[in-house]
């Protein structure tokens, strides 16, 4: 059985990685890795609960799952 892509949701959360990244740069200068990696890793946490607060990672997934369903459809 093929896996079910999706495109939305990975769109999204990569969106969230780039925000932090951003984040983490303006913040950061010349700290050791391990403090940016953890600061990374909040930060990224934290972007990602404010889309899934706001509903957007449901409606990417949802998005998804009509897309994988209609293609299904398509190809019978």
């Amino acid at each position: 059985m093929e896996s079910m892509g999706i495109p939305a949701v990975g769109r999204l959360l990569a969106d969230c990685w780039t925000a932090a990244e951003l984040a983490v740069r303006a913040e950061c200068d010349d700290n050791d890795e391990e403090f940016v990696t953890t600061l990374f890793r909040l930060t990224l946490k934290r972007e990602v609960a404010a889309v899934s607060a706001k509903g957007a990672i449901e409606t990417a997934f949802l998005h998804d799952l009509q897309l994988a369903f209609s293609l299904l459809l398509i190809n019978r």
